[in-house]
């Protein structure tokens, strides 16, 4: 080989002092290193590893639900197959901390509302927000009667599964002892009172913002409390204290601050009225209804002429424990307001509409005598209301000291 031609040079002693080494010096240097092979670690199953790596089951349902909803898009998929494979997909997705308790019982679907800062008018206030038990439109039996035959005691807009003999339990006792209702006249005291002593009425508004047609919000609500319906509470007020009947009216708007929390607002403020008043055996919450026109564009104007006089129509509204509320004596209230009915069809047959049972208890599990007066509609002006309320408080008065 020619070494120079690759520029390399001859080899010294030197050189090859560095390169040789002894074999046993090799493989002394090899024998330090110890090489040893990967241990196998047990494997211990912690938090992080089921969270990391989760059942072939769960893998498996996830395929079974996302090929479910494809065909879901393509074919209408039964309600309980649905409530089932979303129920069970919570239970194996989402973290609990004891158990997770499946429920496949048919109910109705409940859909998440938000309450519009203005909220426009609803009908019997079917939008208001019970939360715990607020109706549903698909649990409606029958819609809101807006055009009622004389003598409405004979009939009964019932939105609830139960049913109801009018007859049968205007036969029954009524709950209530009206000897302790009202008090001698020159003992009836002023409405304006800051205490009243003995009342036997208490008159609120949960949802006291409610306007007419005259109040001039497109809307219909207004918190001129001369235009609303704090104006016709304190007119019957009024006109139930000159009949005799001790009256407390409480003017606060339970929906002036949330719409949403009116209910449980009032709810407060009725049990705290309660407590201080033993005597009060009548709560009445005096709203205004919201009505359609039968062909959906606008508000139905609900009046009727009596004695040459134009007056809103009225309407009462009981709740029951159907919606969840803890009230399994909502018959009681029931059967009050069918003795007030029958007195009011007897007297002015054509000023009521039917009774209108719900399935919210709207705080009337408070009172045997609690109930919702709907003092017109939307449409209606508040001159009428006046003139109904003045009808009402007569007819009131004396069923309830008679």
């Amino acid at each position: 080989m020619n070494c120079k031609k690759f520029n390399v040079g001859n080899k010294t002693a030197e050189s090859e002092t560095k390169i040789t080494i002894p074999t046993s010096e090799k493989i002394g240097a090899v024998c330090e290193i110890e090489i040893k092979p990967p241990e196998k670690k047990e494997f211990v199953e912690t938090k992080s590893n089921k969270i990391k790596k989760k059942p072939p089951f769960v893998a498996i349902f996830c395929a079974v639900f996302c090929l479910a909803a494809i065909f879901g898009y393509t074919m209408p998929m039964p309600k309980e197959l649905e409530k089932l494979l979303i129920s069970l997909s919570t239970a194996v997705t989402e973290p609990c901390a004891k158990s997770t308790v499946l429920i496949f019982e048919a109910e109705p679907e409940k859909t998440e509302q938000t309450a519009p800062s203005s909220p426009l008018p609803a009908a019997s206030d079917s939008m208001a927000e019970e939360t715990i038990d607020t109706p549903t439109a698909e649990s409606e039996k029958v819609q809101f009667p807006t055009d009622l035959s004389e003598g409405a005691l004979s009939s009964i807009a019932n939105e609830t599964q139960y049913d109801v003999d009018i007859s049968e339990m205007l036969v029954g006792k009524y709950p209530i002892e009206k000897s302790e209702n009202t008090k001698m006249k020159n003992d009836a005291v002023s409405v304006f009172a800051d205490r009243a002593q003995s009342p036997s009425v208490l008159i609120i508004h949960t949802h006291g913002t409610e306007g007419y047609a005259d109040c001039a919000a497109e809307n219909y609500r207004t918190q001129d409390k001369e235009r609303n319906v704090v104006a016709a509470g304190k007119h019957l007020a009024q006109k139930l204290t000159e009949k005799g009947v001790s009256v407390v009216h409480c003017e606060k708007m339970f929906d002036e601050n949330s719409y949403i929390k009116a209910y449980s607002n009032s709810f407060a403020a009725v049990s705290e009225y309660l407590a201080d008043y033993p005597s009060i055996k009548y709560v009445i919450d005096l709203h205004r209804d919201a009505i359609p026109n039968p062909d959906g564009n606008g508000y139905a104007r609900l009046s009727t002429n009596i004695d040459g006089v134009e007056c809103a129509r009225l309407m009462f509204v009981v709740g029951t424990d159907e919606a969840g509320a803890t009230h399994p004596n909502w018959r009681e209230n029931l059967r009050t307001v069918f003795e007030i009915q029958k007195s009011m069809c007897d007297s002015f047959p054509s000023l009521m509409r039917a009774v209108n049972l719900r399935r919210a208890s709207f705080n009337q599990q408070l009172c045997r005598g609690y109930f919702i007066l709907e003092a017109g509609n939307c449409e209606n002006e508040l001159c009428e209301v006046l003139s109904s309320i003045e009808l009402f408080a007569d007819v009131f008065a004396k069923t309830i000291s008679k």
